[in-house]
């Protein structure tokens, strides 16, 4: 009788670390899964909000990109330097650029990529890659960095002078200032003196004037904060223009509140309900 209440003691207590030995195994499985799979989102601009904002981003080299990821840089951001690449943990890359060619040069600008290195794309922020720019900076011409130290640059070649900057600065994230006045020279070969910030934005959206249509007024955006600025006309875009002065770390884009008018060259109008069916109008010219 004894020898049966110790078989039956020992076949419990085998049971019990059996059933203890599979929880542990089971709970070491699901952790290790979950810490190494990928998190997957409905779309890229999900994602890419999900990178900026995720708690666990480490910073990384260049060279740690996936090998699509730096063709698609190599590629689509020639004009552009490199001066910072983080990794959020299962979800993607980002890689923060300084335009340092064209019209666009000394601005920021952005690129994100899944784990695989795919290119991310979100319509409602401004354009990565190569912006449109119908004249370039006439050398030399130089920038003032964050620290104040001034670099000229002589022709092309010296942009490589703020690239090197930005590696031997790995904490800056501000961007380099113009020294005005300095020169723009336009595709037909006119040259035009820029004397201030607000002339080369303004020189800039020129740029823009090549679509097919125009924007009917009255028309609203909403800012990144959520506020509303109404326009009533064009020259109601110095409202934009100050909120973005009263708030210089955002580079969120105002989104347009629909739905709006587009009036075309021939003088037709046509109502447009969503950003789908505006990309399809500028597709379309």
């Amino acid at each position: 009788m004894k020898t049966s209440n110790l078989e039956t003691k020992v076949l419990k207590g085998s049971i019990l670390f059996l059933m203890i030995t599979a929880l542990l195994m089971t709970t070491l499985l699901f952790t290790s899964c979950s810490e190494n799979s990928e998190v997957t989102l409905e779309d890229d601009a999900d994602l890419i909000s999900a990178i900026e904002n995720s708690a666990n981003r480490t910073l990384i080299n260049v060279e740690d990109l996936p090998l699509t990821a730096k063709s698609e840089l190599e590629e689509e951001f020639s004009n552009d330097a490199i001066y910072e690449v983080t990794s959020a943990e299962n979800l993607g890359f980002e890689v923060k650029l300084i335009t340092t060619e064209g019209s666009w040069i000394s601005e920021f600008n952005r690129a994100y990529f899944d784990t695989a290195g795919r290119s991310l794309e979100d319509r409602r922020r401004p354009r990565h890659g190569r912006r449109r720019s119908c004249f370039h900076i006439v050398f030399p011409f130089s920038v003032t960095m964050p620290d104040d130290s001034v670099i000229t640059l002589e022709s092309r070649e010296d942009k490589s002078l703020i690239r090197e900057w930005y590696a031997a600065n790995p904490d800056a994230n501000e961007r380099p200032e113009l020294v005005f006045p300095i020169e723009v020279e336009y595709q037909d070969g006119t040259i035009l003196e820029i004397n201030s910030y607000q002339e080369l934005v303004d020189a800039r959206e020129g740029c823009r004037t090549t679509r097919c249509f125009d924007f009917v007024y009255p028309f609203s955006v909403t800012m990144p904060d959520d506020s509303i600025i109404n326009l009533t006309s064009e020259d109601d875009r110095y409202l934009i223009r100050e909120w973005y002065d009263a708030n210089p770390g955002v580079h969120e884009r105002p989104e347009l509140v629909f739905p709006i008018d587009i009036i075309y060259e021939n003088g037709t109008t046509e109502t447009i309900n969503n950003q789908d069916e505006l990309q399809t109008a500028k597709d379309n010219c």
